[in-house]
C-alpha cells in the first residue's frame, strides 16, 4: 500500500486533473522522503513546508502560497520532483527555513502559487567538521572547515558547534537556515561580521543540483561562473544540497549590558549616542553594538515575553569576542562603563557575561523563533503594535565627516521608533570592511561593507528622509537580509540588492544553468515584474514566457502597500 498524500482541510489541490492526482499520489510513493498538498497558512504546515513567512503570516494571502510541498530525503527525490516539475510545468521553489520578509517562498508567479512546487530541504541535515583541513577543486587547503547539508538551520549548527571551539559567520534566529537565504544573500553576522565578514566570505564550496537534475561541485575551479552568482545572487539558480564554509580560530566572547531604570532623570542620553557615534568607526572590530532596548518604546512593552527588551530599562549590549581583559583595556568598554557608574546604584544596572566558546554564546543567546516562542517574540504581532515600514543604513563616511548630525539622526531614529511601539534594531554598529577585496568574486550589493549601522524604521517620513540623505549611488541601501515587503517595488530591489550590472550578468547566468526556466520565486532573479527593463539580456527563448507576466499586479505587495498606507497615514 503506497503512503497517504496528506491533505488539509483548506487545499489548492482539489481542483487538479485526475491524471495530475494519480500522477503526484505515484511521486510520493516512489520517494523516501513525502509529498504534500499545500494548504492554509499556520503552524500545521511546520513539518510540511517550513517555518515560513515569520513577520506575515496572517497576511500572506492563500492563493499566493504553493500548490504542492516536497521533503525529500535526499538528492535522488529531489530529481524525482523535478522531472514531475517538468512534466506537469510547474515552477519550482526552494524552502530552507526561517522567515521570508519578502514572502520569497511563495508561489513564483505574481498572481497564484497554484503553479508553484515548492521543495522543503529539512530532512538534508547533516553536519561534518573538517579538522584535519579540506580542500576545495583548485587544491587549496583550508586549515578548518565543516560541510553542512541544504537543510541545516542555526539551531542545529550552533549545538554541533559546541562540541568544537571554533568562531564562525552566523545569524541571530536559531530558526533561520544556514545555506538558504541567510548564505544566498548576504549573510549578516550580529555578533561576528565585523570581524569574520558575510557569511558569503566563507563559503568555499557548494554542491547543487540544476533543474535538469544534474548535480554539480561548484567553487572557485569548478562552474566558478556559477559559484559567484551564488555568493550573493539569491534563490532561484540551483537547489543548495550542501555547502562547505570557512572554521575560524577560538575565542571566548564577551556580553557586557549597560542598563538604566526609565524612572531616573540623571541620564543624559544625547551623551549616550554621542558616546556610540564617536565610537563605531574606531572601536576594536571584535565589538559589536546591540542597542534593540535602549529606545523608551522598547521598554519593557508590552510584556517580558519580548526577548529583546528589559522591562523598564534602558538597555545597551557590548559585544567581544575575545577574553574579558582583552575587552575591558577599550576605550569604547571605559567609556560606557564610566557613564553607566554616574547613574545613581537604586537605578543602575550593570552586568557580565561570559561564554568560552563562540557556540556557547550563539547556542544560548540566539532569538528562540520557533513555535509558540516566536508568536509571542514577534513585536508586531502584539494588539496594538505596529511593525517597522522598512530599514535604511548610514554609511560610516557620514559618520566620521558629520559625527554632530550623525548623533542628531539617531536620536530622530529613537524618537521615531515610538511609532512603532515595540521593534528592533539590527547589524548596529555592524560594519564589514575586512573582506572587502571579495566582493569582485560576489554579487550582492558592496555598500554592506561600508555601513556604520543599519536601522528598522517605523514610520515612512523617516524613512524617505534616510533614502534621499543615503541613496544607494552614495552608499546607502537595504540590508539584503533584512528587506521588507512594504519598503519598495521589484526595481528598488534590484537596486539595492545586486546592483545593474551584476543582475545582468545573475540574468546571464540563470539562463545557463537553468534552461528551462525551472526555478523561481518572489524577488529572486528572473522575477517577472523584475524583468520589465532587462528584456535586452532575454536570450534563452524558454524565458520569453515571463512577458507575460512582466506587468501582472502582485496582490500582496499592493496589499501591504495599502495596510502600511492606511495605518500610518493619520502620522504622516
Amino acid at each position: 500500500m503506497g503512503k497517504a498524500l496528506r491533505v488539509p482541510d483548506i487545499t489548492l489541490g482539489s481542483s487538479h486533473s485526475f491524471l495530475f492526482s494519480k500522477a503526484f499520489e505515484l511521486l510520493n510513493n516512489t520517494m523516501d522522503g513525502n509529498c504534500y498538498y499545500a494548504g492554509k497558512p499556520g503552524e500545521e504546515n511546520m513539518n510540511t513546508m517550513g517555518y515560513y513567512e515569520t513577520a506575515f503570516p496572517n497576511k500572506f494571502p492563500q492563493s499566493s502560497w504553493p500548490g504542492y510541498s516536497v521533503v525529500p530525503r535526499h538528492s535522488t527525490d529531489i530529481q524525482k520532483a523535478l522531472a514531475f516539475a517538468h512534466m506537469f510545468h510547474l515552477k519550482v521553489n526552494m524552502k530552507n527555513n526561517g522567515h521570508s520578509l519578502t514572502a520569497g517562498s511563495s508561489g513564483a508567479l505574481p498572481e497564484t502559487g497554484k503553479t508553484t512546487m515548492i521543495i522543503f530541504m529539512r530532512d538534508l541535515n547533516n553536519i561534518d567538521v573538517h579538522e584535519q583541513g579540506w580542500r576545495d577543486t583548485c587544491g587549496t587547503l583550508t586549515p578548518t572547515a565543516y560541510t553542512a547539508g541544504g537543510g541545516v538551520y542555526f539551531d542545529q549548527l550552533y549545538k554541533k558547534m559546541l562540541d568544537y571551539n571554533y568562531s564562525f559567520a552566523g545569524g541571530t534566529c536559531n530558526s533561520v537556515a544556514l545555506n538558504g537565504g541567510w548564505t544566498l544573500q548576504g549573510g549578516m553576522s550580529q555578533m561576528q561580521q565585523r570581524s569574520l565578514g558575510l557569511g558569503i566570505d566563507g563559503v568555499l564550496q557548494f554542491k547543487v543540483m540544476t533543474s535538469t537534475g544534474e548535480t554539480l561541485v561548484v567553487d572557485k575551479c569548478s562552474n566558478a561562473p556559477l559559484f559567484r552568482a551564488l555568493r550573493g545572487g539569491g534563490g532561484a539558480l540551483a537547489v543548495v544540497l550542501a555547502a562547505t564554509h570557512t572554521l575560524f580560530p577560538g575565542t571566548q566572547a564577551q556580553l557586557y549590558n549597560f542598563a538604566f531604570s526609565n524612572k531616573t532623570k540623571a541620564v543624559n542620553y544625547t551623551k549616550w549616542f554621542e558616546t556610540i557615534v564617536k565610537h563605531t568607526p574606531t572601536m576594536d572590530k571584535r565589538f559589536t553594538f546591540e542597542p534593540t532596548a535602549f529606545q523608551k518604546n522598547n521598554w519593557g512593552y508590552p510584556n517580558p515575553d519580548i526577548m529583546w527588551t528589559v522591562p523598564g530599562q534602558a538597555h545597551l549590549r557590548l559585544y567581544f569576542l575575545g577574553t574579558a581583559v582583552e575587552a575591558e583595556r577599550h576605550d569604547v568598554y571605559k567609556d560606557f562603563k564610566k557613564m553607566i557608574d554616574e547613574v545613581p546604584s537604586p537605578f543602575r544596572n550593570y552586568t557580565h557575561q561570559s561564554w568560552s566558546t563562540l557556540a556557547e554564546l550563539k547556542h544560548e543567546r540566539a532569538w528562540q523563533t520557533f513555535g509558540d516562542f516566536a508568536n509571542k517574540s514577534r513585536s508586531w504581532e502584539h494588539p496594538g503594535s505596529e511593525g517597522p515600514v522598512g530599514g535604511w543604513s548610514i554609511p560610516m563616511k557620514f559618520l566620521v565627516e558629520q559625527p554632530v548630525q550623525s548623533t542628531h539622526l539617531l536620536e530622530e531614529w529613537s524618537k521615531d521608533l515610538e511609532n512603532c511601539k515595540s521593534t528592533f534594531t539590527y547589524q548596529y554598529g555592524g560594519q564589514v570592511h575586512e573582506n572587502k577585496w571579495m566582493s569582485q568574486d560576489q554579487v550582492n550589493q558592496g555598500n554592506v561593507r561600508d555601513w556604520a549601522w543599519f536601522l528598522l524604521i517605523c514610520s515612512e517620513e523617516l524613512l524617505k528622509k534616510f533614502e534621499r540623505m543615503f541613496p544607494v549611488e552614495e552608499g546607502g541601501g537595504f540590508s539584503p537580509n533584512h528587506y521588507l515587503i512594504s519598503q519598495g517595488d521589484s526595481s528598488d530591489y534590484i537596486t539595492g540588492q545586486w546592483g545593474v550590472q551584476n543582475y545582468i550578468y545573475l540574468l546571464g547566468i540563470k539562463q545557463m544553468y537553468d534552461p528551462f526556466n525551472l526555478f523561481g520565486c518572489r524577488m529572486c532573479v528572473a522575477w517577472p515584474p523584475s524583468l520589465k527593463n532587462y528584456t535586452a539580456f532575454i536570450t534563452n527563448p524558454m524565458y520569453l514566457e515571463n512577458s507575460l507576466h512582466m506587468y501582472a499586479p502582485d496582490p500582496f505587495l499592493d496589499s501591504m502597500k495599502k495596510e502600511w498606507h492606511d495605518a500610518h497615514s493619520y502620522k504622516n
